[in-house]
């Protein structure tokens, strides 16, 4: 297993190969040894702790989770960039768009489906608020959202 030692807590690497699957606050029950992923991943997160908005020079990939799952945070990825934010309701309607059906999400399912994020930090969803522009759901705490929130804010 490969740890990055953060102000917020330790994350956990988890990679399959050469691409990463997994960035959690939560520890994985495998081995993974020192490699050029993880020595990659480990300085993409020292920019990001540098308040630095850091480039994405590796692998990585969504498994393990549903398809509609993927289309969120696909969407997440695909529409908010660092230093923004998006409501729950916004990405809503922005995944509704991309539903062959069309047919109109609720901000709870998509709420559900960013609580199952296996990469944070990399797909932002300490970047979605509530409408009322609070801080609403993180599955690692809202203290550590804030955290996220506030480095990004103050970054050069």
């Amino acid at each position: 297993m490969s740890i990055y030692k953060s102000n917020i807590g330790d994350i956990y690497l988890k990679a399959k190969d050469d691409v990463l699957i997994g960035i959690s606050f939560n520890s994985y029950n495998l081995e993974l040894k020192e490699t050029s992923l993880t020595n990659k991943v480990k300085q993409y997160l020292d920019d990001y702790f540098a308040k630095k908005n850091p480039l994405i020079n590796f692998k990585y990939d969504l498994i393990d989770v549903t398809p509609f799952q993927k289309i969120v945070l696909n969407t997440l990825k695909e529409n908010v960039k660092y230093r923004e934010v998006i409501t729950y309701k916004e990405l809503a309607l922005l995944v509704s768009s991309k539903r062959k059906d069309n047919k109109k999400l609720s901000f709870q399912a998509v709420g559900q489906a960013l609580n199952k994020n296996p990469l944070v930090i990399l797909i932002p969803c300490h970047r979605v608020i509530g409408s009322d522009k609070s801080l609403k759901g993180y599955a690692y705490g809202i203290d550590r959202k804030k955290y996220l929130l506030d480095l990004e804010s103050s970054s050069n």
